[in-house]
């Protein structure tokens, strides 16, 4: 393992959790992805709707599957609006790169996912937009 951190490794560093903040950003807000994130949205709407349907209809049974159904839903919705749990899973997913190239031991992508998700979580409230919501375009 190296064991002194020079200037490029700290470079290696900086890219990284610089790239995973950008990445987490495009996830959470960019206008590009608001196509997943509203058809991720309107499949957490439709499966609610269809469970609402079911229970009027006394189908108890579908009506518990599909509102489960509706609960991953609305689950997955939240966690890609959500800059700490995607850039979590980004800094884990993506935190081999920098151990690699850096030369440090593999279990280091822990730590180190770790940290970086919280500098991302810290960073993005510097982005942050109380006011944005996920409009729909007609058309």
């Amino acid at each position: 393992m190296n064991q002194s951190l020079d200037l490029a490794d700290l470079a290696v560093l900086v890219i990284y959790v610089l790239a995973v903040a950008r990445v987490t950003l495009l996830v959470n807000t960019d206008r590009i992805s608001d196509p997943l994130r509203l058809w991720v949205a309107h499949r957490a709407i439709l499966a609610q709707k269809a469970a609402d349907e079911h229970a009027e209809a006394g189908r108890e049974t579908v009506a518990q599957q599909v509102e489960r159904r509706a609960m991953r839903w609305d689950l997955l919705s939240y966690l890609l609006g959500c800059p700490w749990c995607v850039g979590l899973w980004l800094a884990l997913g993506s935190g081999i790169v920098p151990v690699r190239l850096i030369g440090w031991s593999w279990w280091v992508v822990i730590p180190l996912g770790l940290a970086c998700s919280y500098v991302v979580g810290l960073l993005s409230r510097l982005t942050e937009d109380e006011n944005a919501e996920i409009v729909a375009s007609e058309g």
